[in-house]
């Protein structure tokens, strides 16, 4: 009964506030030194002025009428299937003086927050971050921990990701922003706004973004002291709301050499491999300040010849994409290009994965821009004799061309 109660209240909202307009107009008229016949001769005087605009302002309120009942028999008939979420005025009043969306969105990304499963984050970062294990099991329990909090003095988080080239520190990132569902921003040192405008213009935009800010060392001193005033609170010495900054995630990658070998160090625990991510920050030259501040180092280990197989065979599928061709259903396989790597690590032992894409992109091209030239659509790749070659899959022709012959 209740229910009907406020629906019947709900549909009535607009001759309560009509009622409601009129009561205050007598009240206000009481209130005033005036006489009812003073008041009428006023009324009337204002009905002759205003009587050439009472037709056209009938049809107008006529009109608005017929739209609305309209409207409401197709929002009635949409909410019967389910298709539309009823709203009446009284909703929305409540609504707009509430501001309702704000706090559904504050409580909604409250509860998501406190339900992150530590094990899923995990299992998701593995399946596209390949070679970092360990990297996704801490990441993923120090952002369980973090997003948990309901009181906190700083940003969510402040981590630096430390590792060669090629080891999957950006794309693990930006994996972090997509799996806890925020915006994703980068930084860019080279940019005319400075790091501080930068940042200010990202939380403006969106506070609870993730923000990167590639190549660490680049950070001058200035910036740095900016940096962790915003994050202390000390907003004379930054220009941003230490509570908008305290909704977003930092991550700061740094890029080493790929000598860094962790196979000799005993990594078994998440706390080994934190003082070890500590020690390396150090070395390379990272200010104490910054180290100190951050609530995790992560070691991002080089990649061994296998796994710098798949990453690679993942590059070269987006590379031949761009030339408007597609591989086969299955990938590429790494077994492939572990002789390509095997080889040139006797030449160069710190390898990356752009290293390789260049490489088997100088030995197939010229077949890749033929097939598609003869209208190809679908390849594979294949070693043969120490060489990879390209082979046309497309269902009209199953051949090989002339020019995908060995690179």
């Amino acid at each position: 009964m209740l229910k009907s109660f406020m629906l019947l209240l709900n549909r009535a909202m607009p001759l309560l506030l009509l009622l409601f307009v009129v009561l205050a107009f007598i009240q206000l008229f009481i209130f005033l030194p005036v006489s009812w016949k003073h008041f009428g001769d006023i009324l009337r005087f204002a009905i002759d002025r205003a009587r050439f605009f009472f037709l056209p302002l009938a049809l107008f309120l006529l009109s608005i009428v017929f739209i609305g009942y309209i409207y409401e028999v197709s929002s009635n008939r949409l909410a019967r299937l389910g298709l539309r979420r009823r709203r009446g005025p009284l909703i929305r009043l409540l609504d707009f003086f509430t501001k309702r969306q704000v706090i559904d969105h504050k409580l909604s990304r409250q509860h998501k927050d406190a339900r992150i499963d530590s094990g899923e984050l995990a299992a998701a970062l593995r399946a596209r971050i390949i070679g970092q294990e360990k990297v996704c099991e801490d990441i993923a329990q120090q952002l369980k921990l973090r997003l948990a909090l309901k009181k906190r003095t700083g940003p969510i988080g402040v981590f630096l990701f430390l590792g060669p080239t090629g080891t999957g520190k950006n794309l693990l990132a930006q994996q972090v922003a997509h799996q806890i569902e925020r915006p994703c921003f980068f930084i860019d040192h080279n940019a005319e706004a400075g790091l501080i405008s930068q940042i200010e213009s990202i939380l403006k935009r969106d506070a609870e973004a993730v923000i990167i800010i590639k190549e660490a060392l680049k950070i001058s001193s200035e910036e740095q002291d900016q940096l962790l005033s915003l994050w202390r609170g000390e907003l004379s010495a930054a220009r941003l709301s230490s509570s908008l900054s305290h909704q977003a995630l930092f991550i700061f990658t740094q890029t080493i050499a790929n000598s860094l070998s962790l196979d000799d160090l005993d990594l078994s625990t998440a706390e080994k491999r934190r003082m070890e991510g500590i020690k390396q920050a150090r070395e390379i030259g990272i200010a104490p300040e910054l180290t100190a501040y951050c609530d995790r180092i992560f070691l991002f280990q080089p990649l061994k010849d296998y796994d710098l197989a798949r990453v690679s065979a993942l590059a070269i599928e987006a590379l031949i994409k761009r030339y408007g061709l597609h591989i086969e259903a299955g990938g590429i396989d790494p077994n492939i290009i572990l002789p390509l790597i095997r080889q040139q690590r006797e030449q160069d032992a710190e390898i990356a994965t752009q290293d390789i894409v260049r490489l088997v992109e100088d030995k197939i091209g010229e077949a890749l821009i033929t097939m598609r030239q003869q209208g190809f659509s679908t390849v594979r790749l294949q070693e043969q004799e120490g060489q990879i070659n390209v082979q046309n899959t497309s269902p009209e022709q199953e051949r090989l061309t002339p020019n995908s012959s060995k690179g």
